[in-house]
């Protein structure tokens, strides 16, 4: 079997640049010639080997692209990657890792859970937990990628405001028939797809307890690749929690996930997205949710690690009365660059979308928010509101704040808005005045700033947990001292 017919000449690229593709390729091209022989991975095959082609096609995207204009690449091609190694025959990963129960202590939650725990992308049934409360309305499986839904070029245009072929915005956007540089990370995920996990929730369905999916990472230079798959029929509800993290402080791995979200009339799901890897890592994350008539999606991502991540959420409202909540919460410390980006197509009319992102960016870090809001003709009544605030402890923090309007509706209510500042030098005074220290009231302050996005998390118990896991580790910060000195 030939990978392909004829190969498509790379762009130029920095060497290190196309080092790091042309092994992403070898690692596609093993697990074909591993699967070439079996006819029921045919079809996987071949969407690998098209996906390797978009990807050569496109190159990396770089500074002079309108969407990466703030978030450069150049630490990741420092970095050499090989898909993580997966155990031989039935082993469980956590056994080949060395793990017991104990390594799951700071990500487990106070209350009950459906907790499925994968060890480097594979599926640990030792360290998962509270499987017996699966019935026959919740199905989890783990299946061959062939089973996965593809994301063909159509639909990652669609969720991009591209209808029926035609632009339904003015800015660049690529055509539904060709690969887009914005869509690197998706043709990664293709072209080293090996399984997916797919979730359904049966129509009428309320899930008592929340799903918790935890990832854990244990091998360094590691390229971890994961698709995930919701379901969720009619008037169906449930919530999960979404957890990513490295077990070693000092293992540098790169974590690429893509996952889908297919919403049918009237349900409503819920996602606490939480990514806590270290600060030798890299995340790159998309989320595609599909919404019906009248149903309700709700998301809270918690960025606290990761040297380099970039977080994108497509939400297409696509019909009457649907609704979707998205907010971030941004902790960005040291040298690391923390990019969080949605884009919000109502489709419908009578939808409403709300969202807050928060930013706390100290050292020389840098954070990075793009958000856009696309209104279709259709779309009448809509209700869409986004509100980007972030909060600048060190003179050398950087933040990069784009929040974007495209109306083509003459009755909506939308707008946006956003501010970038530091603390308030009254609002130190004032407690100081108290008796409180500098560095405590800076602390304070800023754990404030940070919860608001946390406030509409429905879940009590959850809710309090992630208060106080974020007010631990803000009890750790590192003295503030210098950088009020170099602000004075």
């Amino acid at each position: 079997m030939t990978e392909r017919n004829q190969v498509t000449t790379l762009p130029k690229m920095p060497p290190n640049a196309r080092a790091l593709l042309e092994a992403l390729e070898q690692e596609s091209q093993a697990l074909n010639q591993r699967d070439q022989a079996d006819p029921a991975r045919e079809k996987l095959v071949a969407r690998r080997i098209a996906a390797a082609e978009q990807l050569r096609q496109t190159g990396w995207p770089t500074r002079k692209h309108e969407n990466w204009h703030y978030t450069g690449l150049t630490p990741l091609f420092e970095s050499s990657f090989s898909l993580a190694a997966t155990p031989n025959n039935d082993q469980d990963p956590a056994d080949v890792a060395g793990l017991s129960d104990a390594a799951l202590t700071p990500y487990l939650p106070p209350f009950e859970t459906i907790r499925l725990v994968f060890v480097d992308g594979v599926f640990s049934e030792s360290l998962s937990g509270g499987l017996d409360a699966i019935d026959d309305d919740l199905s989890i499986e783990m299946a061959d990628a062939d089973a996965i839904q593809s994301m063909t070029l159509a639909d990652l245009r669609r969720y991009q405001g591209v209808q029926d072929g035609t632009r339904n915005a003015a800015r660049p956007v690529a055509p539904s028939d060709a690969p887009s540089v914005d869509d690197v990370f998706v043709h990664i995920n293709e072209m080293c797809l090996d399984q997916g996990l797919t979730i359904r929730l049966a129509p009428n369905k309320v899930l008592a307890r929340p799903l918790q999916i935890l990832q854990l990472v244990t091998q360094n230079d590691a390229l971890v690749n994961l698709r995930v798959r919701f379901e969720l029929g009619h008037h169906a509800q449930m919530s999960w929690l979404n957890q990513c993290a490295c077990l070693d402080d000092a293992a540098r791995s790169w974590v690429n996930r893509l996952q889908q979200v297919s919403l049918a009339d009237g349900a409503v799901a819920r996602q606490v997205d939480w990514q806590g890897l270290n600060d030798q890592s890299f995340l790159s994350s998309m989320t595609y949710v599909d919404q019906a008539p009248h149903s309700q999606w709700q998301n809270h991502a918690l960025a606290l690690g990761a040297r380099w991540s970039r977080q994108q959420s497509y939400v297409c409202l696509n019909g009457e009365g649907a609704d979707a909540e998205q907010n971030t919460l941004a902790w960005v410390r040291g040298q690391q660059l923390t990019d969080a980006r949605t884009e919000t197509q109502h489709g419908a009319a009578h939808c409403t979308s709300r969202q807050l992102h928060k930013f706390v960016v100290q050292d020389q870090g840098r954070g990075v928010f793009n958000g856009m809001i696309g209104v279709a003709k259709a779309a009448q009544k809509t209700d869409g509101q986004m509100d980007n605030k972030n909060l600048l402890l060190s003179p050398k923090a950087k933040m990069d704040t784009k929040p974007q309007l495209e109306i083509y509706a003459d009755d909506v209510a939308c707008s946006h808005g956003c501010a970038s500042g530091e603390i308030d030098a009254n609002q130190i005074f004032y407690a100081q005045a108290r008796g409180i220290k500098h560095d405590e009231a800076v602390r304070m302050i800023t754990q404030a700033f940070l919860l608001e996005p946390l406030e509409s998390i429905a879940h009590d118990s959850l809710r309090q947990w992630l208060h106080d896991d974020l007010s631990k580790r803000l009890v750790a910060l590192p003295s503030l001292q210098h950088q009020r000195d170099e602000n004075a």
